[in-house]
């Protein structure tokens, strides 16, 4: 008899609502912590802030202006 490895995953809640479709099977359960999310230092956050403001820069303000082709394929760098 070959065994056979199927990967489920979701909260515990959704693994609930499919009971009845794990009836009479054996499982292995492993807990998946979610990860903390990193904190940033003060300089951190500076600097992509500034990153982000570098990015937006050639955003046009105006919905109604559009990107000409030299924007578009501009180097970002």
């Amino acid at each position: 008899m070959r065994l056979t490895t199927v990967v489920i995953e979701g909260t515990w809640e959704e693994l609930v609502a499919r009971s009845a479709e794990f009836s009479g099977h054996r499982f292995r359960l492993t807990r998946l912590d979610t990860p903390e999310p990193e904190e940033l230092t003060d300089e951190e956050f500076e600097r992509l802030m500034d990153e982000l403001g570098e990015i937006g820069r050639n955003v046009p303000v105006d919905p109604n202006e559009t990107y000409s082709r030299e924007m578009i394929y501009a180097d970002h760098d």
